[in-house]
Order: structure tokens, then sequence, then C-alpha cells
């Protein structure tokens, strides 16, 4: 009788195992990474637009009274361009970054948020973090004049 050579279905079904186990494995680090990624892109935004902000107070001592205010602030330190959010599915560049007042009663999917104090002399930005280890960290920038 002639010897066959090959794998066992055991044997096929135990590699098989073997690579779905570290599929898994790399596919849960690669979704860590990119909400790491996306982090860390909002805290550099936050900052930007502080300074931005900031740069704006130093004329008139005042923050942007409101969102659409902001908004104009931000495109005109840009050299006419809004910041666009390079995580969000949209435009080739991204949409432009997603703002919201942090007193509205309805959330959307906006991933920032701008709230000024009732005497419009300090101002809270504030961003929605996907990794769980940056909320307390960086959740709220808040600058008082």
């Amino acid at each position: 009788m002639k010897k066959q050579s090959g794998f066992t279905l055991i044997e096929l079904m135990v590699v098989m195992a073997i690579i779905a186990i570290l599929a898994t494995a790399g596919l849960s680090a690669y979704t860590g990474y990119l909400k790491k990624a996306r982090d860390t892109t909002r805290i550099a935004d936050l900052n930007a637009i502080n300074t931005i902000i900031l740069a704006d107070m130093s004329t008139d001592g005042l923050p942007p009274a409101d969102l659409a205010t902001l908004r104009t602030t931000i495109t005109d330190a840009n050299n006419g361009q809004s910041i666009r959010d390079p995580h969000q599915t949209g435009a080739a560049e991204g949409p432009d970054l997603c703002f919201q007042d942090q007193t509205a009663t309805t959330k959307d999917s906006c991933s920032y948020y701008y709230q000024t104090c009732s005497s419009g002399t300090q101002y809270r930005i504030m961003a929605r973090f996907k990794s769980s280890a940056n909320q307390g960290l960086y959740n709220a920038k808040a600058v008082a004049t």
C-alpha cells in the first residue's frame, strides 16, 4: 500500500484556530491604536484652538461669545480655512470640526464642545475621547481671564 503524505483534518483545524486567535488579538490591538490616534489628534486640536482663542482675546479681552463667532475666529486665524477633522468621513480632508454648545439639551455626534460663562469672560473647550485612559486627562480645558 502506498503511503499518502499531507495534513490531517485535525492538524488543519488546529492551525486555523491558531490563526483566528492571532487575528483577533491583532484586531483588538489595532482598534486600540486607532482610538489613541484619534485622541491624540483631538488633544492637538484643543491646544491649537486654545491658542487661537487666546490670541483673539489679546485684542479685545473676551473669548468668542458663541459657536458662530468661534468658527469665524478659527477660520480667520487659519488663513480663511476651517480646521478639518481627519478622523471623520466626508470631504477628502475631512469635514469641519464639529462644535456644539455644552449646555445643549440634545447631544449630536460632535466631538468638540464650547461654552462661555454667564459673564462672558471665561470659556471652556472640551472634546469627547474614545480611549477611557484620556477621559480624566484632557476632557476639559478651561481658561480664566
